[in-house]
């Protein structure tokens, strides 16, 4: 199917159309999963988040290979300067990964020992005791590779870029990223600069300034915003940031 098809088809059928997108996976879930102890002491998190084969409450279904490129690109082996993280539910990173990788049953990752601050702490804390029992990915289709199975109403995805992966305690069925929506401006904005801190410092200034233009443009008066949104190229969606945008100008 055409990629515009393809898109018009999606967005008539309720999916999003913002750049960056979640889904998450119970414990349950995950073939003979087992919160292992020993690694929790050593402040160690691993397990699946995303199981081959397996159709989300969003329809799609993940093929092996989704997230070869982005792990050769951004994950543990690579030289990039921006890894692929595991972070908690409110997008504040925990660690690096230790590994990373697709096998025969899903993408597998087993971290770093987390972090030693009180986020890190919190999330070792909540998994051990099953509050936290879903891991979630934050990921962007790649339009070129992802099909529409008509006949089983399927979403295929043959590739996706993969930017993180979290613990969360509320499924994306239930809009897990919801939380991330419904936290004050102020936490917000500490994410935010949190995300750009990690960043290199050469593109740091110029993501603040990206950064500060949204926030403007989204608190401007409705008549203005209007305005903008039909004359700004950058501007997709007035409540979420176009990842694609910012990364190809970074």
């Amino acid at each position: 199917m055409d990629k515009k098809l393809l898109k018009k088809k999606l967005e008539s059928k309720g999916f999003s159309k913002a750049s960056y997108q979640s889904r998450s996976i119970s414990f349950n879930d995950i073939p003979n999963f087992e919160i292992r102890e020993s690694l929790i002491d050593q402040r160690i998190i691993e397990g699946y988040a995303v199981i081959w084969g397996s159709v989300n409450s969003h329809r799609e279904k993940f093929t092996r290979g989704a997230f070869a490129k982005s792990i050769r690109e951004l994950g543990p082996s690579s030289n990039s300067n921006f890894k692929i993280k595991f972070r908690d539910e409110h997008g504040r990173a925990c660690s690096l990964f230790a590994e990373l990788e697709e096998n025969e049953i899903g993408l597998r990752f087993k971290t770093k020992p987390l972090d030693p601050v009180q986020w890190s702490d919190d999330v070792l804390v909540q998994v051990r005791s099953g509050t936290i029992n879903n891991f979630s990915i934050g990921f962007a289709y790649v339009w070129d590779k992802v099909e529409y199975d008509e006949s089983n109403d399927i979403i295929v995805i043959n590739e996706a870029k993969l930017f993180e992966i979290s613990s969360v305690a509320i499924p994306s069925e239930m809009e897990s990223f919801a939380v991330r929506s419904l936290i004050t401006e102020e936490q917000l904005i500490d994410d935010t600069e949190r995300f750009i801190d990690e960043l290199p410092k050469s593109f740091q200034l110029r993501c603040r300034k990206l950064f500060a233009k949204y926030t403007t443009l989204y608190n401007s008066e409705p008549q203005r915003r209007e305005f903008a949104l039909r004359n700004k190229r950058a501007v997709k969606d007035k409540a979420k940031l176009d990842i694609n945008f910012i990364t190809k100008n970074l």
